[in-house]
């Protein structure tokens, strides 16, 4: 652990940072829980260490996004060893719950620089597609993905949980 601006920093495995019980009132998993060897066993530790009514915001990329859909086996999210899971809004809801969480909300994610790294990754692995420059490849993508984002397809889930007694 170390003191950064005030504030006590721990940098490494939640599962080995042995924090009290009820210790925090908020957990923040960005773009991360996908990543993890064990999503479950870290949600369930992050059960454990927030105060009752604590309350935990996830971000991942959403495997039933339109993205997911028009991209199919190029879509980036996909690429092993780099996600080692995936999640649709029942997915996650259904982990969270099982560990504990009563959620609050579920709402759908855009990012557009994720959809132009999409399309690269999609264009470099096929040798298919026009090859537009990075900025009119955002330029485009931008209406498109704030579109599929509101209607709950976005590249990326949002979820909201408060802790509850298991």
């Amino acid at each position: 652990r170390t003191v950064k601006k005030g504030f006590d920093v721990f940098n490494g495995d939640l599962l080995a940072a042995d924090f009290e019980d009820s210790a925090f009132d908020v957990a923040y998993f960005n773009q991360t829980l996908e990543h993890m060897p064990s999503p479950r066993a870290i949600l369930r530790e992050t059960h454990r260490i927030l105060k009752p009514d604590g309350l935990v915001c996830i971000r991942v990329p959403n495997a039933s996004s339109m993205e997911s859909r028009w991209f199919g086996g190029y879509w980036f999210p996909w690429e092993a060893p780099r996600h080692l899971y995936h999640f649709d809004r029942s997915a996650i809801s259904d982990m969270l719950q099982r560990s504990g969480f009563r959620i609050l909300k579920v709402k759908g994610d855009f990012i557009p620089a994720n959809f132009v790294l999409n399309l690269q990754f999609w264009q470099e692995r096929t040798g298919k597609g026009l090859w537009l420059s990075p900025a009119i490849s955002r330029l485009i993508s931008f209406p498109l993905v704030f579109a599929c984002g509101y209607a709950g397809k976005g590249n990326g889930l949002v979820v909201f949980a408060v802790k509850e007694g298991l």
